[in-house]
């Protein structure tokens, strides 16, 4: 993961009970991650336990991936408290655009999740609804996390923007000033 909004995209997979396949152009750190569970001879007992593993895996990226633009966002949050306003609202603007497609693209998993667990299907197994259960409550969480970041996102380009409108009035006011007391020598002249 990039922070590259190009480089989000959405997985569609095909599973039966031998093969998984996955259509996409870029790879994907959570599918590489079960491939190579495959590849380490992890053997899964449904499909659901299939999902599972890969919400668990899609879960963890998404921790990481809070996790670092949290660690953009306090820097760039460090820099506004200590007055150094350069490059970082374009940052702030491309990484909120980042979150919004991230959140906008994964929000309704968790909602179909907890409609399926509402009523499963007979043929899923007691273990693997827990299971279930626990990965769609663990990234629901990773989701408000997401939220809630964009939201303290928004509120340091408020902040930097305010700071912006107060440094352009204090300009305005010493350029009035100045204007005001050369007003009487360019009068006389």
């Amino acid at each position: 993961f990039s922070f590259d909004p190009s480089e989000i995209k959405t997985l569609w997979l095909a599973v039966d009970q031998r093969v998984a396949v996955s259509a996409r152009v870029h790879p994907l750190r959570s599918i590489d991650r079960l491939r190579q569970a495959v590849r380490e001879g992890h053997r899964f007992g449904s499909t659901v336990s299939l999902l599972n593993h890969l919400l668990n895996d899609q879960g963890d990226v998404l921790v990481r991936i809070v996790r670092e633009a949290t660690l953009r966002v306090d820097d760039v949050e460090d820099s506004l408290l200590e007055g150094r306003l350069t490059q970082k609202r374009s940052e702030l603007g491309k990484l909120r655009r980042v979150l919004v497609r991230l959140q906008r693209l994964l929000a309704p998993e968790p909602g179909a999740l907890f409609r399926l667990l509402r009523e499963p299907p007979q043929w899923i197994a007691e273990h693997d609804l827990d299971e279930l259960r626990q990965a769609t409550e663990e990234f629901s969480l990773v989701l408000r996390d997401l939220a809630a970041l964009q939201e303290r996102i928004k509120w340091l380009q408020e902040e930097m923007a305010a700071r912006v409108g107060e440094q352009t009035n204090r300009s305005v006011f010493t350029l009035t000033v100045v204007t005001v007391l050369a007003l009487p020598i360019n009068i006389t002249a």
